[in-house]
């Protein structure tokens, strides 16, 4: 009897134990959907079980937070800062195996770094496989929207589905083999690119634009100057150069690219490529995509990782200037391809259209010459049925007068006749 008073003594204090001990996960999974305060917010981004974070209000942050799991971050149209006098590069940084998506549930939602140092982002990747989705809000820095640390990420994946993302720059992808993957939503940069890679380190990055809007203001609006390869296969791409490419392939399929400077003019503003004489490159302003194969960069490269260009499908080029141009010696190899599909109003040069294209004059689009002759053959015939029906039947009416008006003369003539023949005889 004593063992089986012994026993359920302890199974009761086993059960109050499991009924009254403080759930510290539930607690913190309760204050992370609802978080108002900056420790509550940090404790959060550490605690390795709480994959949901939604804010509660807007957070001034005193230092920056790093996340090393998976989390989604639901702004709620509330805005996340750092205090204007910190001295830190970056509010959230997506370290090791990090996986961080951003969304915002309500309107207004915003990352916002403020201070602009060279480098300075509001969300940074660092580390081995850092992981970044953005689904809505604003992702804002004063220097960049998103960066890479200064001890470079690798296999850093970034996809863009939505929201904005600005700042002087918009996007920065440093690491090796990184992968960008734009499918909507907005990049923009007021003084730099919108979308960038590093043509002193970053080696094997892959930039796939599917669709949303990139824009520069005042520069290239995609700059590659790193091996690796760009897919260009929708979107509305816009700077005052569209794409400027010193490295890698760039295979062009879809979208609108517009280069929006004013024709005839250059910049030397493009990146930190310099030529055979370490002058800095010069590049024309108003092109929609530009290559140049004679840029001297951070590192030596070869055939396999000079740049080359390839249009082909259903894209609009869009330009003040000459809509392609390959800055290479003009006897060296041609390294832009443009195949069908490819609109421009502006003329395409010949050498870059193989000789069984043609780019009609009128529309501007690149076909196959049977394709253009049939088209011609189409625009002759209407023009001849277009003549032809300009020549209408007279109408009833219109008959009838002038048969009144022929009878009429008729009379008249023959009157006359007859009265010579009287005037005739009498005499």
């Amino acid at each position: 009897m004593r063992k089986g008073k012994l026993l359920m003594g302890v199974v009761s204090t086993f059960i109050a134990g499991i009924v009254f001990m403080p759930n510290t996960y539930a607690l913190a999974n309760s204050d992370c959907s609802d978080v108002k305060d900056e420790d509550t917010f940090k404790n959060c981004i550490g605690d390795t079980g709480v994959t949901e974070i939604k804010l509660g209000d807007n957070l001034d942050l005193s230092s920056y937070v790093t996340l090393k799991h998976v989390v989604n971050l639901d702004l709620n149209g509330k805005t996340l800062t750092r205090q204007t006098d910190h001295t830190g590069s970056v509010i959230i940084l997506v370290d090791d195996g990090g996986d961080l998506t951003v969304q915002d549930s309500q309107s207004g939602g915003k990352i916002y770094n403020s201070r602009g140092n060279r480098g300075d982002s509001a969300i940074m990747m660092q580390g081995e496989s850092p992981k970044l989705t953005i689904n809505g809000g604003t992702i804002e820095g004063a220097y960049t929207g998103i960066g890479s640390s200064s001890s470079l990420p690798n296999s850093e994946s970034i996809t863009i589905n939505g929201g904005t993302i600005k700042g002087q720059f918009g996007i920065g992808v440093f690491g090796n083999n990184a992968t960008l993957t734009v499918k909507g939503g907005t990049i923009s940069a007021t003084s730099g690119f919108a979308v960038a890679g590093n043509g002193a380190n970053t080696q094997n990055a892959t930039i796939n634009i599917e669709g949303g809007t990139l824009i520069s203001t005042d520069n290239a609006a995609i700059y590659k100057p790193n091996t690796g390869t760009l897919n260009i296969s929708g979107g509305d791409i816009t700077g005052l150069i569209g794409v400027a490419a010193f490295r890698g392939k760039v295979n062009i399929t879809g979208g609108k690219i517009a280069g929006t400077g004013t024709a005839g003019q250059t910049t030397t503003n493009v990146g930190e490529a310099k030529d055979t004489e370490g002058n800095p490159i010069e590049l024309p302003l108003g092109v929609a995509a530009v290559i140049d194969n004679t840029a001297k960069l951070g590192y030596e490269y070869d055939d396999d990782t000079k740049a080359n260009m390839k249009i082909e499908g259903d894209v609009l080029l869009e330009s003040n200037d000459t809509p392609i141009m390959d800055l290479e010696d003009e006897d060296s190899e041609i390294n832009v391809f443009v195949g069908t599909g490819v609109t421009s109003v502006q003329k395409i040069n010949l050498a870059y259209i193989s000789d069984d294209l043609v780019q009609d004059p009128i529309t501007g689009a690149v076909m196959t010459k049977t394709d253009y002759e049939q088209l011609e053959a189409d625009r002759n015939s209407t023009d001849e049925n277009s003549e032809s029906s300009n020549v209408k039947p007279p109408k009833t009416g219109d008959i009838n007068l002038v048969l009144i008006i022929s009878a009429i003369l008729t009379a008249v003539v023959g009157a006359v006749f007859a009265k010579k023949k009287i005037a005739t005889r009498v005499n």
